[in-house]
């Protein structure tokens, strides 16, 4: 099995420039954790995670920070708070691989790019490697 199998193809991305409150609504409205950060052109640049952004102080329950302080944090563009550089996989990664590099690395989301053209084609989250290997134990 490969990252090919088990990837989610229909990627959402967000754009370098975008604000963190835009990738907050999109992670939201889509109930994803994590999403490749793009640069002008498709190029891949980075990872933002829900992690990524509680370690920049967005949590769950109410901020106790003054409101224009919380404004100006949420107008700042993503690549403030992403992981830049991303570990990535190609569509013909072995599943064993992926989960080696998730458990070593600590990541819970791989990007798969086409070899050939540095293409971002899928999306390998741990939740796919779970439902990849699911039908093995039903």
């Amino acid at each position: 099995m490969n990252a090919r199998d088990i990837m989610t193809s229909d990627v959402a991305t967000i754009d370098e420039s975008s604000t963190i409150a835009e990738a907050l609504e999109t992670l939201s409205t889509l109930e994803i954790r994590h999403l490749p950060v793009v640069r002008r052109g498709g190029a891949i640049c980075g990872m933002l995670s829900d992690r990524d952004l509680r370690a920049f102080g967005f949590r769950s329950f109410p901020d106790t920070e003054p409101t224009e302080t919380r404004l100006a944090r949420l107008s700042a563009p993503v690549s403030t708070v992403m992981s830049s550089d991303p570990l990535t996989v190609s569509p013909l990664t072995a599943v064993e691989d992926i989960v080696e590099l998730m458990l070593t690395e600590k990541v819970g989301a791989l990007p798969v790019l086409d070899p050939k053209s540095g293409e971002l084609v899928g999306i390998v989250s741990y939740l796919d490697v779970l439902r990849g290997v699911q039908p093995f134990w039903a």
